[in-house]
């Protein structure tokens, strides 16, 4: 009964240490999933403050617009201002009636301060581009600077890209294009080691993985 109940202390203290890695919350895009050339309405989740300055408050949030994204809306949020900066489109392309010749290519938050602990979502509606291959999935990435009271974190990283660094842990929200929309209110998707991951299905994953387990020692034991 001790070697028992020993067996199933420790497989506690792993689902413990497995669920706080798991829900371990970065930025990410509320809808992280959708089709190709439409509107999708997404957010950017900032659940805590800059964790490489002492976990102080934020203040600001600066994120830079994938290419082939050229209709933009903001949203609003009461207390935050916000400013864009614009590129020129070259070629100019045709959406609709209208020809576009520039496009939002940054846009910056700045208020608060967002305290940590607290997680606020500056919203985005967004036209997504065309993937370029039909029935092939595309990653489109948000660099994001975060600004806090004590500092700033640069969530930035980019799989494939010169000077990506996994171990960071500072990848760039995504969206994932030409692909199933998500049929949920909010998936947490953000890259584990530069691959796409749900952070509710790893805990699903890990949960089965757990009781496989545990049935295991009790018979073995």
């Amino acid at each position: 009964m001790v070697a028992i109940n020993n067996s199933l202390f420790a497989i506690a203290s792993i689902f413990t240490t497995l669920l706080a890695t798991v829900t371990e919350a970065h930025l990410s895009m509320t809808v992280s999933k959708s089709d190709d050339a439409t509107y999708v309405t997404t957010a950017i989740r900032v659940p805590h403050g800059c964790t490489g300055a002492d976990n102080t408050d934020t203040t600001a949030i600066t994120v830079t617009i994938p290419a082939g994204i050229n209709r933009l809306q903001v949203g609003y949020i009461p207390g935050w201002n916000v400013t864009t900066q614009t590129e020129v489109v070259s070629p100019p392309v045709t959406m609709g009636k209208s020809q576009i010749n520039s496009r939002v290519s940054t846009v910056r938050w700045e208020g608060g301060p967002l305290p940590h602990g607290q997680f606020l979502d500056f919203g985005l509606r967004l036209f997504l581009p065309e993937a370029a291959e039909e029935g092939t999935s595309e990653l489109l990435f948000f660099p994001i600077i975060q600004e806090c009271t004590g500092g700033r974190d640069y969530w930035n990283q980019v799989p494939g890209t010169d000077g990506y660094n996994s171990s960071l842990e500072r990848d760039a929200p995504h969206i994932e294009i030409n692909t199933v929309a998500d049929d949920t209110p909010w998936t947490e998707n953000r890259l584990v080691n530069g691959k796409s991951s749900s952070a509710p299905s790893l805990v699903q994953n890990s949960l089965a993985s757990l009781m496989v387990a545990a049935v295991a020692a009790y018979y073995l034991i």
